[in-house]
């Protein structure tokens, strides 16, 4: 202590040594302690499968997430008062944000938008209601609009005041991958049945090459289908995502041909999970990705496609993987820069 450290002076100088003079070492400073997290609550449309994986994905530990089927939800964000509600891009939603501004809740309102762009000749209508989402920024009903897709944020003038890119996250590869499914080359077109996820051309491109078609729900039934094919395609139906992953992982190849979408999130947990994936241009999340087919219908070149798909060595699936692993840093790095200016709004 400093008593010590006079006396060990004053002795010193009774001996005729120099005088040193030490003072107790100081400990560092604490580094400074990390914000706490942003109080959100995050509300999609469940029947939304995609669109529900993606918000749970993006909120921050400790946040709620909320059923935007129900009638409560509203009510829950006045009584909590969270900092942040961040709403799934339903349109619905739109005045119900208006509803909550009005009833006096003053914190940030994002809406995320999961569509490529708005003006896809499978969705016109998107435009309409991409229109309305971006009147409710203008107005301030709204803070942010968040697109999923870098290309459409880009478009839309991100990083301009209130447009954010909010990617979907990447999902992790299994610790390993599940054993194939026997009886044949299973081939998986999986995903809901929207007139853009081209499922009918895709099941008859994986019958055409041979393969057992395994699907959540076909399409319009069984009675458009050849005869001599009916009996190889297995409906599984829309299973739980911890469920379905297995049922994934267990195909030969799997097929994603849509005609638009923001991510291709089907695409990307095929190859996390050892399969690969044929896919339309509008899907690959990888740019020179293989396995692309230059048009969603062209059955000889994606025929050929999946045969290649079936006899693709390992290396090439982990060269893959690994270009993931690459884009799922440059995502969590978006994500967090989208929270980054979240807080600062509300800071």
């Amino acid at each position: 202590d400093l008593m010590a450290t006079r006396y060990l002076a004053l002795y010193r100088r009774v001996l005729g040594a120099p005088e040193v003079i030490t003072t107790p070492a100081t400990a560092p400073a604490p580094p400074p302690s990390p914000p706490p997290p942003l109080r959100v609550i995050g509300v999609s449309n469940p029947n939304f499968a995609g669109v529900t994986e993606a918000v749970r994905a993006w909120l921050q530990e400790g946040a709620s997430w909320l059923d935007g089927n129900s009638v409560e939800w509203p009510g829950i964000i006045l009584r909590d008062q969270p900092e942040v509600v961040l709403m799934g891009g339903d349109p619905g939603y739109i005045a119900l944000a208006g509803d909550l501004r009005q009833r006096g809740y003053r914190g940030v309102i994002a809406a995320s938008w999961h569509a490529t762009h708005g003006f896809t000749a499978f969705a016109p209508q998107d435009g309409e209601l991409l229109q309305h989402w971006e009147d409710a920024l203008s107005r301030r009903i709204i803070d942010y609009l968040a697109f999923v897709n870098p290309g459409a944020a880009t478009y839309r003038g991100w990083p301009r005041e209130g447009i954010l890119w909010l990617p979907n996250r990447v999902p992790p590869a299994p610790a390993s991958y599940v054993p194939k499914m026997g009886g044949g080359l299973n081939i998986g077109v999986f995903g809901t049945n929207y007139p853009w996820r081209n499922q009918p051309q895709a099941v008859l491109a994986a019958l055409s090459a041979g393969g057992v078609v395994h699907v959540n729900k076909l399409q319009g039934g069984r009675r458009w289908l050849p005869e001599q094919y009916r009996d190889r395609v297995v409906e599984h139906g829309f299973l739980p995502h911890d469920k379905f992953l297995p049922l994934l992982g267990s195909m030969r190849v799997n097929l994603q041909l849509s005609y638009t979408e923001s991510f291709g999130r089907t695409y990307c947990e095929s190859w996390r999970w050892g399969v690969p994936c044929v896919a339309s241009p509008a899907v690959r999340p990888l740019a020179g990705a293989p396995l692309t087919a230059s048009r969603p219908d062209d059955l000889r070149e994606i025929v050929a496609l999946i045969r290649e798909a079936a006899e693709m060595e390992n290396y090439v699936i982990d060269e893959v993987n690994a270009r993931f692993d690459g884009l799922a840093r440059e995502h969590d790095a978006a994500i967090a820069s989208a929270w980054e200016t979240m807080r600062r709004r509300r800071g």
